[in-house]
């Protein structure tokens, strides 16, 4: 009988997954969350279709990367390559067909980690093994948490020592790959606990980007060695060439304290640093005439002629420094009374490099764009109850943001510290000032209703000095009102059924508004952006059985206004607010507990996510959101036993488009967004108490496939060891 439960969960939908689980016990009804209300709860009770990933889940993935926790998550896509590297534009996170990192709230205990420059977020700010649980909520939840939320909200909760724990660990994988960590945790006293922590990684990289060349005309040096591709709509282009591997560095340190002022009152106080860089990249000429290597001149590429230069070749170093420092207040004021209060510094500090058309390989001019921005960001809230039957949370917070760009001219791209004349910058700022209040009331045992709303001012200035010319934007300023309305109704005492309905929106980032740049294409930004708006409205079902099964069914849909949109004229690409789109989704989810301490899992999402109006690009109307997939699918199995644990988990992305008129439909080319499947394993073997193994496999099955311009990893090897005491 067990076994037919077990193949009736697997084959409930193409594919589901984990939503409800902490370390996989007889019953989920100890997990709790406190991001779905801004309070503790139940995740039965939480008014969302909340999915938690817990620790021991995390330990038994393979993770290189905080973000990599979260393959499998129903209604969550990560667009990753899986080499280990941080970066806010290769793995980004978005929620339930709603594309685009800054919509997508991240915070870590509360706090968002949003950066102010794109909305972009390394979420290696966070040390691994400080993490208790990952909340992922999503839905509009911009009326707790403003514009962070449009998408959804993820919550990295950190974990306070309740006792001395030494940590140390080393990783080593392809592709040079390696790293360490090591940890101090300790309760210090009954007032007093702190948390240390460093780490550092580095890899050498692998080359992911292939240099194309579309010939016309006739003439140039006869060359061979290049292969015949297409570009993503069918035009015949040549492969001529890499730009190397894509290696990098990172390291991190971290301190917290947990402060007992008195009983029920706890001041936590956080700083933390991540640093991490590419490394220019060296690239190689596929190209030969005559028998020697040909890198550099006009070339006859299969009878048509194109320009070669050596700096097509190469790539150029980024990167960013993350500062973060934090204090929150928690205190019972009364029996009945609950104050949190927090304050938060962020500042992050990126910048890259480019090499202009006339350097060389080695040496030779170029620029470098300095672009620092920092936010504060601080919340008060109050929470208690009134009367027996309703519980309110209210609070206020603000938000300060600036934007403080330079691009500099280099005599040499190469020279480290070099930095030249100021040529082009932009400074920006965004002001928000907030208040929210939420209402829960009981209206019987089985019926809970949330009522909840949160009014924003938000308001934003720049300068903008490009190409000589200087252009100064005065203040001006705008509100949204988010309210939203859920709903919890325990059928029984294994049922749940939730609704919800609500508003979110989100404001444009400074580099949307202030930060204009490139070469080869101009990508223009635009001061006058407006907010954009999403209405959300969800319907979910949950049931478990007492053999083991978890059933999960959620459907939503999104109505977005004044999106934010990019589109092409010639080499320029500008931003505005364009139009409306509409996201229909379906999320399916199925667990299955084989034996003690093994579970499989299946989930999918079927999402359409259509534009419906777009004034600047009228034949995107009726087609596909770029760079969301329509289907995403999971399978696996996690658990332990003995001193084993571990899991297999296997990733379905259907296709993308980057092209809004959805005409990029040439797979297994430079620049497609590729349908995928990818399998990633990891083992764990416990040697001693305090001494654990691993091994961890990315892309088992070695699969090859683009994800834009980049081509992915293929199979990958990790080995690591891991000492606690």
């Amino acid at each position: 009988m067990k076994h037919r439960h077990t193949l009736l969960a697997l084959s409930i939908a193409a594919a589901f997954h984990p939503a409800v689980r902490a370390a996989e016990q007889e019953s989920t009804l100890s997990e709790m969350v406190v991001t779905a209300t801004r309070t503790a709860k139940v995740v039965s009770e939480a008014p969302a279709t909340v999915t938690v990933v817990s620790r021991k889940e995390i330990a038994d993935k393979n993770v290189q990367r905080v973000d990599e926790a979260l393959v499998g998550t129903p209604g969550v896509f990560i667009r990753s390559l899986g080499d280990e590297q941080p970066s806010n534009w290769q793995n980004q996170i978005t929620l339930r067909g709603i594309p685009g990192y800054s919509r997508t709230g991240v915070l870590v205990d509360g706090v968002p980690i949003n950066d102010a420059f794109s909305g972009g977020v390394d979420m290696s700010v966070v040390p691994m093994d400080d993490i208790q649980q990952i909340e992922v909520v999503p839905g509009p939840f911009s009326s707790l948490y403003g514009g962070a939320g449009m998408a959804g909200v993820i919550n990295i909760i950190t974990r306070r020592p309740d006792k001395r724990e030494v940590s140390a660990g080393v990783n080593a994988g392809s592709h040079g790959f390696r790293s360490l960590d090591a940890g101090y945790r300790n309760k210090l006293s009954d007032a007093l606990a702190i948390s240390l922590s460093a780490g550092h990684k580095e890899s050498d990289g692998y080359v992911d980007q292939y240099v194309t060349k579309t010939p016309s005309g006739s003439g140039g040096t006869v060359v061979t060695g290049w292969e015949r591709t297409t570009t993503t709509t069918g035009t015949t282009t040549y492969i001529v060439g890499d730009k190397g591997k894509s290696a990098w560095e990172q390291d991190n340190y971290g301190a917290k304290a947990y402060i007992d002022t008195q009983p029920g009152s706890t001041l936590t106080l956080e700083a933390s640093y991540l640093t991490h860089h590419t490394k220019p990249g060296d690239g190689s000429s596929y190209l030969t005439a005559g028998g020697v290597p040909f890198s550099s001149g006009s070339a006859s590429v299969d009878g048509a002629k194109t320009t070669v230069r050596a700096t097509d070749f190469l790539s150029t170093a980024n990167g960013d420094d993350v500062t973060r420092y934090s204090a929150a207040y928690d205190s019972k004021l009364t029996p009945d009374l609950k104050l949190k209060a927090s304050l938060a510094y962020q500042k992050n500090h990126y910048w890259y490099t480019s090499i202009t058309s006339s350097a060389a390989d080695s040496s030779g001019p170029g620029k470098l764009a300095d672009i620092p921005s920092d936010s504060l960001n601080g919340d008060l809230q109050l929470s208690f109850p009134v009367g027996n039957s309703q519980y309110f949370v209210v609070g206020t917070s603000i938000n300060r943001s600036t934007l403080r760009k330079k691009v500099f001219e280099l005599d040499n791209w190469r020279a480290e510290g070099n930095r030249g004349a100021l040529g082009d910058w932009a400074d920006g700022n965004s002001d928000s000032l907030a208040a929210y209040v939420q209402d829960e009331i009981a209206i019987n045992p089985a019926l809970t209703l949330y009522a909840g709303a949160r009014y924003d001012r938000w308001s934003t200035d720049g300068t903008i000095y490009i190409n000589s010319s200087l252009n100064t934007y005065d203040s001006r300023s705008s509100s949204a009102f988010s309210p939203k309305l859920a709903a919890v109704y325990q059928l029984d005492k294994n049922t749940v059924i939730k609704g919800a309905i609500g508003r979110a929106f989100r404001a444009p980032n400074l580099s949307d508004m202030y930060s204009t740049f490139g070469s080869s294409t101009i990508y223009w930004s635009n001061p006058d952006l407006k907010p954009e708006k999403v209405t959300t409205a969800e319907i979910s079902a949950e049931r478990k059985f007492a053999t083991g099964t978890m059933l999960r069914a959620t459907y939503y849909r999104s109505d977005i206004t004044n999106l934010i949109y990019s589109t092409t004229s010639g080499i320029n690409r500008y931003k505005l607010n364009a139009g409306s789109a509409e996201v229909r989704g379906v999320d399916l989810e199925a667990r299955q507990k084989l034996t003690t301490g093994l579970t499989a899992f299946v989930n999918a999402t079927f999402v359409d996510t259509t534009i419906t109006e777009n004034t600047a690009r009228p034949d995107s109307v009726g087609k596909q959101i770029p760079l969301q997939a329509k289907r995403i699918a999971n399978i696996g199995i996690e658990g332990n036993a003995g001193p084993w644990s571990g899991s297999v988990i296997g990733s379905y992305t259907g296709k993308m488009y980057s092209k809004d008129n959805n005409t990029d439909v040439v797979n297994d080319v430079p620049g497609s967004y590729d349908p995928t499947f990818v399998v990633s394993a990891k083992v764990n073997y416990k040697i001693s108490r305090n001494l654990t193994a691993s091994l961890a496999i990315a892309n088992l099955f070695d699969r090859d496939y683009f994800q834009g311009t980049s081509k992915a990893d293929g199979r990958a090897v990790y080995a690591g060891l891991r000492l606690k005491y």
